[in-house]
């Protein structure tokens, strides 16, 4: 159970990283910095 908490806290905190993103930068950088978050092989957004 603590371990699936963790992923769902996790899961969490990139579901908000995602939002502050795409409140603060353009649409297209939200997307690659959305696209890296779910399985990209490198901080394109960096």
């Amino acid at each position: 159970m603590n371990k699936v908490g963790k992923y769902v806290a996790l899961l969490l905190i990139v579901l908000a990283a995602t939002f502050t993103f795409s409140m603060i930068k353009p649409s297209h950088e939200t997307s690659q910095a959305t696209s890296f978050m779910v399985g990209g092989d490198r901080p394109v957004f960096v």
